[in-house]
């Protein structure tokens, strides 16, 4: 100890360290709060961000299945619609708070933009987004932070995309399909 003199520990009586425990704790209660309020804050002006970004059209093409005769499926008339972002994310929002497969949101949104003509053509046996369209759907919900698309394995063995949405798009499926007073 001569030779090499350091801090040591201090003899206490204890009183003060409950205090300063107390307070160590508090402090972390109060951080704790803060941080969450910050995300909070974060999220709802993400939130406003993004949904600006969905105020955009965009030209889809559907593509149809139909039931022949013979109950074989046949390929349709392709359909181009024009589509606002906001209301196709309004749709598929709820439905992909659980990992969904491609397929699926494809029909999904394939659907949603078409609501018109599938109740002229009570024949129609599927509708699907055609591949660019669902590029272009997928990549402005990407860039608006509101959905991820992971390469998962799939109940049969082969390998799939799913679809969910971010804690961003949580918010904005929220914003959009809460009912307001």
């Amino acid at each position: 100890m001569n030779d090499f003199p350091r801090n040591g520990w201090v003899r206490s009586d204890g009183s003060d360290g409950e205090e300063l425990l107390r307070k160590l704790v508090e402090t972390q209660t109060e951080l704790s709060i803060a941080r969450e309020k910050l995300r909070e804050f974060e999220i709802h002006r993400t939130t406003a961000a993004s949904s600006a970004e969905l105020k955009v059209n965009v030209d889809l093409t559907i593509k149809t299945y139909e039931r022949d005769y013979n109950s074989s499926v046949v390929k349709g008339a392709d359909v181009q619609v024009t589509c606002n972002l906001q209301e196709l994310f309004s749709v598929l929002g709820p439905n992909i708070f659980e990992p969904c497969n491609q397929d699926k949101v494809s029909n999904i949104l394939a659907v949603s933009a078409t609501r018109g003509i599938q109740l002229r053509n009570p024949v129609a046996y599927k509708f699907e987004l055609e591949r660019e369209s669902l590029n272009t759907v997928r990549l402005q919900l990407e860039a608006a932070g509101l959905i991820k698309v992971e390469y998962f394995k799939t109940m049969g063995g082969s390998m799939a995309n799913f679809w969910t949405v971010t804690d961003l798009g949580k918010a904005e499926t929220l914003a959009l399909r809460t009912i307001k007073n």
